[in-house]
């Protein structure tokens, strides 16, 4: 299986696909201290504070696209 690396916005993984996890996907290990220094870190750049914030890598399968969105397993 080959890779292809792409950048991208956030704003363009969140509205531009459909992400379907599997339910046998390793429990999530977040809790509201991970999520508000990521809001946190969000808020800056929507404000124009920052320039940009590097999220880290997210590997997706693609699938067959859905309603002209591309269509994301992961």
């Amino acid at each position: 299986m080959a890779f292809e690396a792409r950048q991208s916005t956030v704003g363009k993984l969140l509205n531009d696909s459909i992400y379907r996890i599997p339910r046998n996907q390793r429990a999530y290990v977040w809790d509201e201290h991970n999520w508000k220094d990521l809001f946190e870190d969000i808020k800056l750049v929507t404000e124009e504070v920052a320039t940009s914030h590097f999220i880290g890598s997210i590997v997706l399968m693609e699938e067959e696209e859905e309603d002209s969105r591309g269509f994301y397993n992961n």
